[in-house]
């Protein structure tokens, strides 16, 4: 499967043709996000993104969303700290709407004073029902990224979202939408007729010359790679653990933190399942995520645990990390997944699209490319560069440790002794 550009007057288009499915996917990336907005933005891009969804049902004189099932196509868009993700995906029948949609998409935003309220309700709701300020995982990232950009929120702050006006709105999309943040990766059925179709609808969008061209370079924390040997707590009746390691992308290319994520935590033989879960067990789920950027990336991790055992989970989690310094894992294995994910993921053509569209555009610091086993990325890492890696990143002046639960009743003492077994 092989990669196709069209390069655009003011958006590159990307193709990866799959005929063997039956659906097609259109992923439109705007970008932009919390990464490149300060605190008294902070909210803007998601703010911009639910006024486009709905400035876009406007264009139609019929209810759009009856259009869209007519049609056998969705319509769907998601932000995240580094850009705007817009899906249009469907049965081929549905193409021509979907370009047409596209080439709407980033017109001036055309809402009244009530709709765009409406909206900034919405979000407001989502805020307040998450409770996202109170979450461990928020408290952590305040440390992780200390008094940079990505420790703000993708949603932003209530108060904050009451001072933006629908003309900031506006400036903001002329000051974003700009040519170099935005592109067009399409997958799955799609003919030569459909792609030129596309193609148009993308040289029709609504898209300015000028503009900062934005990176995805994250700001680098005060402290990153040199952490405090400390544990951050914040007081809660039930016991939570949140750990994050800094990674420098320049010492540790994406292939190797790949492989290291997946064998730690992707799947009923990952090295956290079965020693937390299986072996113990200690815990009964965890949430685990790897957050890239150009610079540097972070790896992250969090369970529930009893409080009473929560001295035998922080020597648990050294034991675990102490094991891939040493290459105790099955390395094949780790490989092995990763390919085979890929390998599926060719039988989605969203999931497809914001994969590749990840890796080759958002990060592009390496070039991915799909054959028939999976991927091509992983067949020359080697076991003993795993290895070396681990040894460099899962050391304590990397780790920002976070605690939600009963101060009082922790020894925080012993707990730092047991991670500094994490230096030998």
């Amino acid at each position: 499967m092989k990669e196709i550009l069209y390069k655009g007057e003011k958006a590159d288009v990307y193709v990866l043709p799959c005929p063997y499915l039956h659906s097609f996917c259109i992923g439109v990336y705007l970008v932009a996000g919390s990464l490149y907005e300060d605190i008294k933005e902070n909210g803007i891009t998601h703010l911009y993104e639910h006024c486009v969804f709905r400035s876009i049902k406007k264009k139609y004189p019929s209810d759009f969303y009856e259009l869209l099932t007519e049609n056998s196509i969705s319509f769907n868009a998601s932000t995240y700290k580094e850009f705007v993700y817009f899906e249009i995906s469907g049965l081929p029948s549905g193409i021509d709407l979907a370009a047409d949609i596209v080439a709407k998409l980033f017109d001036p935003i055309e809402l009244t004073g009530a709709e765009f309220q409406t909206e900034k309700k919405r979000i407001k709701a989502e805020i307040r029902e998450e409770s996202e300020f109170t979450t461990l995982q928020y408290f952590a990232d305040t440390k992780v990224w200390e008094n940079t950009s990505l420790a703000n929120t993708i949603s932003g702050y209530c108060g904050t979202l009451d001072k933006i006006s629908l003309k900031a709105i506006n400036k903001f999309r002329d000051d974003t939408v700009t040519k170099g943040n935005v592109f067009l990766y399409v997958t799955g059925n799609v003919s030569a007729l459909d792609i030129e179709k596309i193609r148009c609808a993308a040289s029709s969008m609504n898209i300015g010359k000028g503009g900062r061209i934005k990176d995805n370079v994250a700001p680098v924390p005060r402290s990153f790679g040199a952490r405090p040997c400390e544990i951050h707590f914040k007081q809660s009746d039930f016991c939570l653990v949140r750990m994050s390691f800094d990674i420098d992308n320049d010492f540790c290319d994406t292939a190797v933190r790949d492989v290291l994520y997946s064998a730690l935590f992707e799947g009923e033989d990952a090295l956290f399942f079965q020693r937390m879960s299986e072996r113990e067990p200690l815990i009964y789920s965890y949430d685990s995520t790897l957050e890239q950027y150009r610079n540097i990336s972070s790896i992250k991790f969090q369970y529930e645990i009893s409080s009473k055992n929560l001295e035998r989970s922080f020597e648990a989690v050294v034991s675990i990390l102490e094991d891939i310094k040493r290459g105790a894992f099955r390395f094949d294995n780790s490989v092995k997944k990763l390919s085979t994910k890929w390998a599926l993921m060719r039988d989605e053509a969203a999931n497809l699209n914001w994969g590749m569209a990840y890796m080759n555009r958002i990060l592009g610091n390496t070039r991915l490319e799909l054959t028939k086993d999976g991927t091509s990325l992983y067949k020359d890492v080697k076991l003993e560069a795993v290895k070396e890696k681990a040894a460099e990143i899962f050391i304590r002046k990397n780790l920002v440790c976070a605690v939600k639960g009963k101060k009082k009743s922790v020894d925080t003492e012993k707990l730092n002794i047991i991670l500094d077994g994490l230096d030998g």
